[in-house]
């Protein structure tokens, strides 16, 4: 999935509106107990996603690409 403030959660190759509601959008990509405010700036996702057991797995795309 991409995220856009502007364009909502799209679908990987951006074809496709999953949503534009921010609650959903936050609980689409953090999980059921995200908020939007958890998508306020980095920081804040990381404050929220930290904690969660599968950190590992949330972070591993990120890592891989800024890695390239």
């Amino acid at each position: 999935m991409k995220w856009s403030p502007n364009n909502g959660l799209m679908s990987g190759d951006g074809k496709e509106l999953i949503t534009k509601d921010p609650n959903e959008i936050a609980k689409k990509l953090l999980g059921q107990t995200a908020s939007p405010k958890n998508l306020q700036d980095p920081e804040a996702v990381i404050d929220y996603i930290i904690k969660l057991p599968n950190y590992e797995e949330l972070v591993a795309d990120a890592r891989e690409t800024l890695g390239r």
